[in-house]
């Protein structure tokens, strides 16, 4: 049992009251959920990881189909009475139910003060006929849902008919289903905060950790672990506040929104370790890339250099069932703690504390002596088949100059795989050669690349006609990665 919503937001028994027409949560032939119960499933989570907060009272819905009338239960109408925000699902059904109605008068001739800021409206579909509604209900925050019909597009419902649907195609229902659920998300919040909402501060059971004396507060980014590991993410962010670190991000980055990326680079930049919990489910993934959010951010992560990364996985977990080969080559790395999760916090902490020592004095490196030769620099010219013709014209220029390393065009894919990854690991270099190759591409070689470098590069960059607007294009940009047209590569190589 969590705690209750009354200790966490005094006056009040329930933190959200939603409100909707059961016509409107209908499950889709084929589907074992409906649209109202999908967005109260991602609304109640990402609100319990914002506000860090478990009580059953965080959401109450009435799953009563029976209900009707003008007249409210005493349950239902007591339960409207002791909410902090009145959430409703604004749709012509919603309009058109007495019962919906009733529910919306209710709480408002019984909420007092401050109607305005405690009811929300989550614009299901297109309504206009609203004088059937309260007159104080009129002007109340609004969030929507869908795209409206066009003249060159019929109305488009967000998250419909399932998610997992959207997610398959390329429209951007999607990515605006998670961006209007950010903002209802930020709305509640916010009427929380104005009404004063207290975080909880931790199982009264815990014994009490005394936070470290530190001069700076460190900060820990808690990266996205998929949805079978939400409860041991929360419990690990929770250890981490008691123990008096800062944990990022305050909430959740909302990866089906256009700009997912800038508050996660930030994040990055301010922390001092970042940590990740691995399962065996790559979860959602990132419609703009096709490519899981969990794996998206360690490599993000990993592209930066900093801050230093510990992931853990269960102990019985083993890593060659998981069919994602990429997440499975992840759970193998050396990075990755194999241990309970009370003992993977203690080694958080054991980490942390190493950060917090001096850095050593550097050692000046050794001169070499009179006559001593410099080996030549290995440059590996990376390209993708399409891009062979570009890649052996570029190469020929750099002959005599460095060593230069090609990928293997022919053969098995493991073998030319093997090889990729071995002349990634060994060269001094790694230049990507891109013409016709696709942006997925160029994406699919650096994230291999941090998988597999134990150093950095003495020189990473992308070699096109124009190699700015290719790297923009990318969703991961290493900072290192430098941009070269062709006929720049010859002195960018020769300067190594």
């Amino acid at each position: 049992m969590g705690q209750a919503f009354s200790d966490l937001l005094p006056g009040y028994q329930n933190g959200v009251f939603l409100s909707y027409a059961h016509v409107d949560d209908q499950a889709p032939a084929g589907f074992e959920q409906g649209w109202v119960t999908q967005l109260a499933g991602e609304l109640e989570k990402h609100l319990q990881q914002l506000l860090v907060c478990e009580s059953p009272n965080l959401l109450w819905r009435d799953r009563n189909q029976a209900r009707g009338g003008e007249h409210l239960s005493e349950l239902l109408g007591g339960a409207i009475s002791s909410s902090a925000v009145f959430l409703a699902i604004l749709s012509p059904a919603y309009v058109g139910k007495d019962y919906c109605v009733g529910e919306l008068t209710h709480f408002v001739r019984h909420c007092g003060p401050g109607l305005g800021a405690r009811l929300i409206f989550a614009e299901m579909l297109p309504e206009s006929e609203l004088q059937h509604l309260p007159a104080e209900a009129r002007s109340s925050v609004r969030v929507r849902f869908f795209d409206p019909p066009s003249a060159v597009q019929q109305l488009r419902r967000y998250g419909y008919p399932t998610l997992q649907s959207c997610a398959q195609s390329k429209d951007g229902v999607y990515a605006n289903y998670y961006s209007a659920l950010n903002a209802l998300v930020e709305s509640i919040k916010k009427r929380f905060l104005e009404l004063g909402y207290r975080k909880p501060k931790g199982d009264a059971n815990r014994v009490a950790i005394r936070a470290p004396k530190l001069s700076r507060t460190q900060s820990v980014l808690v990266a996205e672990s998929s949805d079978d590991l939400d409860r041991a993410r929360r419990e690990l962010c929770e250890f981490l506040r008691d123990a008096g670190y800062e944990v990022r991000p305050a909430g959740s980055y909302f990866f089906g929104s256009a700009r997912f990326r800038e508050p996660f680079d930030e994040d990055l930049a301010a922390s001092d370790l970042y940590v990740q919990l691995l399962g065996a489910a790559e979860g959602r993934a990132i419609p703009q890339i096709e490519r899981p959010y969990v794996l998206f951010q360690h490599e993000r992560a990993a592209a930066r250099g900093r801050p230093p990364r510990l992931l853990w996985r269960d102990p019985a977990l083993d890593p060659r069932q998981v069919s994602n080969e990429a997440l499975r080559d992840l759970l193998k790395s050396e990075n990755v703690f194999s241990g309970t999760l009370e003992s993977f916090k203690q080694e958080v902490e054991k980490r942390l504390a190493r950060l917090r020592e001096p850095a050593p004095e550097p050692v000046a490196a050794a001169t070499p002596g009179p006559g001593a030769e410099l080996k030549h620099r290995k440059v590996f010219l990376n390209a993708n088949q399409d891009d062979q013709q570009v890649l052996n014209s570029l190469a020929g220029r750099l002959v005599g100059k460095v060593v230069v390393q090609r990928p293997l065009f022919s053969g098995p894919a493991r073998t030319k795989r093997k090889v990729r990854r071995e002349l990634i690991s060994d060269c001094d270099a790694m230049i990507l050669v891109q013409d016709r190759a696709p942006a997925s591409w160029a994406y699919e070689q650096l994230a291999e690349s941090q998988k597999v470098r134990t150093r950095a590069f003495s020189l990473l960059g992308l070699c096109a006609e124009e190699p700015q607007q290719r790297i923009d294009d990318l969703p991961m940009v290493p900072p290192e990665l430098r941009p070269i047209r062709p006929d720049q590569l010859e002195s960018v190589v020769g300067a190594l």
